[in-house]
């Protein structure tokens, strides 16, 4: 997430001085800023929460907040959308007064309709599961996160001479925000995908997922775009069969960044995601039948693969049924010989061409062709550095 997030958030909830909830601060020059014709007379009246709406669509989704507010304008002695007054109206969230911030629709309407495009949505599951959270900003000089864990207190807003630091806690976020779902984390984060439109969506996963504890990480899951799944750092956390099966039918675009000290361990379980990246090691992937397996898959991308395992997936490709397959890069981490590779696939012509990084290395490439419908695909070799490309 960018700083437009802090921003819009701040515009949303925002920690701030604490105020009386009797009393609103009202802006008495907003009516000369718009441009509003005429003296300006305040009554204190109950306002639902309700009326409010339309002039903030879906940004704010804190239902039942009253205020104390009604501006009347001597022209027409009603609200209009052009001389909505700046109030600031006041609700207790935990032991904090905290303040939604209303300007005048003229001004507010444009920032909020642009406050919904953000850049990123991201959660962490940290190797310590008490560190989960949403991420919204962090850098050399600050950090601010959602903590997701109900048990965790988080720590006082601090300053540093290197880095401030502020940590929300989810179960306060929540206790405005009405929603189907009991679990407040996957209330927040519902909301949020609700309220904002986010270009990407991203799940980062650093530890064991207890199915029975983390149900509404399993609930989310498929609502991400991309989801990162590694157990570097955490030496706890000994990949089995059944941490990979948890990702099974949930995830569109998976990339895993994962070593395995049981060498013996090969999954050959259906993901169907539509990309599966594996960097690092490749060798806990069984590759036999991979292609027919992920009929969904779009795009491969392997690491650290033997020139046996590029023989048999491109044999797959050629001897295969139509995929969605459109793309795989396969990294050899030690080449030997290109004859593995070519063995038994007939390869009309193979040709040569200087590398275009490196002038003393050659680039091979050659075309295949699918049997059962003649489809094209083009293999290029480039020092263990094999790409398919599909026409």
């Amino acid at each position: 997430m960018t700083r437009s997030l802090i921003k819009s958030t701040r515009m949303v909830i925002s920690n701030s001085i604490p105020v009386p909830c009797e009393e609103p601060v009202i802006d008495r020059d907003a009516s000369q800023d718009i441009g509003a014709v005429g003296p300006v007379s305040i009554e204190r009246v109950q306002t639902s929460f309700e009326d409010l709406q339309p002039y903030l669509g879906d940004v704010v989704g804190f239902p039942e907040i009253g205020f104390a507010r009604k501006t009347e304008m001597a022209e027409n002695k009603r609200m209009s959308d052009k001389n909505l007054e700046t109030v600031s109206l006041p609700f207790n969230c935990s032991l904090n007064y905290s303040r939604i911030n209303i300007s005048t629709f003229k001004r507010t309407h444009p920032f909020l309709r642009s406050a919904r495009y953000l850049t990123e949505l991201n959660v962490e599951l940290n190797s310590d599961c008490t560190k989960d959270c949403i991420l919204i900003y962090n850098n050399e000089s600050s950090e601010e996160k959602i903590l997701l864990h109900l048990d965790v207190k988080p720590r006082k807003q601090e300053t540093s001479d290197r880095k401030h630091i502020s940590e929300l806690l989810v179960v306060d976020l929540v206790e405005h925000i009405k929603g189907l779902y009991e679990d407040p984390r996957e209330r927040l984060i519902h909301h949020m995908m609700r309220t904002f439109q986010f270009e990407n969506k991203k799940l980062r996963c650093n530890r064991k997922i207890d199915e029975s504890k983390d149900e509404y990480l399993l609930n989310i899951m498929p609502t991400f775009d991309t989801v990162h799944v590694s157990n570097f750092g955490n030496t706890n956390w000994t990949l089995t069969p059944d941490d990979f099966k948890v990702f099974c039918k949930r995830v569109k675009n998976i990339y895993f960044l994962v070593t395995l000290r049981e060498k013996n361990i090969k999954f050959d379980e259906a993901f169907e995601f539509e990309k599966l990246c594996s960097h690092c090691s490749s060798n806990w992937l069984d590759i036999e039948n991979l292609l027919a397996r992920e009929n969904k898959m779009t795009d491969l991308q392997l690491t650290n693969v033997t020139e046996e395992d590029v023989n048999k997936i491109l044999t797959q490709w050629i001897n295969g049924i139509p995929s969605a397959l459109s793309a795989a890069l396969l990294f050899v981490s030690n080449p030997t010989s290109d004859l593995v590779i070519f063995k038994d696939i007939a390869a009309k012509k193979i040709y040569e061409k200087e590398s275009s990084d490196d002038t003393d290395k050659k680039c091979k490439y050659f075309n295949i062709y699918r049997k059962c419908d003649g489809k094209e695909a083009t293999v290029s070799l480039t020092n263990g550095l094999i790409a398919l490309n599909i026409f």
